[in-house]
């Protein structure tokens, strides 16, 4: 209770937002969603669903891609208040947090769609775009170019991760990167036509 009513009262004395906060408790018992109200204490919850929740259980049960339709835009948009420290604060975390698990999400989303490079593609750009340096998205990147014959496209996007990874933080792109490109050039070594003549075995002659 008294983080809440700091929260909302930030410009009160603590024993002023803590009435305040009992008065709008008292008075929201009037209303229909009463109900989801539960105080224990010095506890306040709000038990109601919210499409967070909703998230959470999709991803629990493997169900990534509704997971992710259902994160649409920044967590509690258009609640910023700007002049309220201690909510900005709050609602700073919750929305780190949150991002942070659309990440995982979309990580988890791009392992599910390793054998479908098209759709994998536009998801990996998704996740470059809030993340450029994401070793996972520029290696999904990398195997749909790849598995897509895009072989000028995937040299473009390992050169603009590399010079990208050096420039902010001074290193290499890692083995399992590189090695997106060595399967790229064995396949390609293999597709091509050998010089050697064709000299065929015994039972042929």
């Amino acid at each position: 209770r008294d983080e809440l009513a700091a929260l909302l009262w930030p410009a009160h004395r603590a024993e002023r937002a803590a009435a305040n906060l009992r008065k709008a408790l008292h008075l929201a018992r009037e209303l229909p969603w009463a109900e989801a109200l539960q105080t224990q204490g010095g506890v306040l919850r709000f038990a109601i669903d919210t499409d967070v929740h909703e998230v959470e259980r999709a991803a629990r049960e493997g169900r990534i891609a509704e997971a992710l339709a259902l994160c649409r835009g920044p967590l509690l948009d258009g609640m910023d208040d700007a002049v309220n420290a201690a909510w900005t604060e709050w609602l700073g975390a919750e929305r780190a947090q949150h991002e942070r698990r659309v990440q995982r999400l979309l990580r988890a989303r791009l392992a599910q769609l390793a054998g479908q490079p098209q759709e994998a593609l536009a998801l990996a750009r998704r996740v470059l775009e809030a993340d450029p340096l994401d070793e996972d998205a520029v290696v999904a990147l990398l195997a749909a170019q790849r598995q897509l014959g895009l072989v000028q496209a995937q040299r473009e996007s390992f050169r603009d991760f590399s010079v990208r990874l050096h420039d902010e933080l001074g290193v290499e792109p890692s083995l399992r990167v590189r090695a997106q490109l060595r399967d790229e050039q064995r396949a390609r070594r293999h597709d091509e036509p050998s010089d050697q003549p064709y000299d065929p075995p015994r039972d042929e002659r």
